[in-house]
């Protein structure tokens, strides 16, 4: 047998400036490097859910291999900044600290470990945004309608830092049922489309 190979990194593309779901905030990464962007969504007044590929590298530098590619640790939480703004800015007082980093226990494995919680140095006041409640209950099957929103590229050669939605997209498959052409592990799913670098962690 042989090991799927896929790509992290994926914009939202075709859609439209999104100035009200506050809960989905800009994450900023502070670095010798420059600046790295995703996305992510606020579920509790100062929690943060994202992907775990947008608070650390990985040993694949952004080709995934399940089984091989693994999680190098995070980097500091001090380094990380939030926006609920529509863009990102280079106004301090746009954005809010994360105190600290979470990532699921048990390994370093990519493939179905790629989520982080961010907990930030103050919660943000409801006023700012209204926490998203993560949809945990029900099972997720193929062909349901989602909607894609986050701060990446508008296409190939797009900008980013602006929070984009597109709406009305459908799963094409879920865990297991997705072809072996896909990456996609017992807990993943596959959309339609819509989702560019830089979304990452957005819902």
């Amino acid at each position: 047998a042989t090991d799927e190979v896929g790509e992290v990194t994926q914009p939202i593309e075709g859609g439209y400036v999104d100035e009200a779901t506050t809960h989905v905030v800009g994450l900023v990464r502070l670095g010798n490097q420059g600046i790295a962007t995703c996305s992510g969504t606020l579920i509790a007044p100062n929690v943060i859910l994202t992907a775990q590929h947008c608070v650390a590298e990985s040993s694949d530098g952004g080709f995934v291999q399940c089984g091989a590619t693994r999680f190098y640790p995070s980097h500091e939480a001090s380094s990380f900044y939030v926006t609920t703004r529509v863009s990102l800015s280079q106004n301090a007082a746009d954005y809010h600290q994360v105190a600290e980093v979470l990532v699921p226990p048990g390994g370093d494995e990519f493939c179905n470990f790629d989520q982080a919680l961010l907990i930030l140095d103050q919660p943000i006041p409801v006023e700012e945004a209204v926490p998203a409640t993560p949809r945990v209950d029900v099972p997720l099957v193929a062909g349901e309608i989602y909607d894609a929103v986050g701060f990446g590229q508008t296409g190939p050669n797009g900008s980013s830092g602006t929070r984009y939605r597109r709406n009305d997209l459908y799963t094409d498959c879920v865990g297991t049922e997705c072809s072996v052409t896909t990456s996609a592990q017992e807990f993943e799913w596959v959309g339609e489309a819509g989702a560019c670098q830089g979304d990452s962690g957005g819902p």
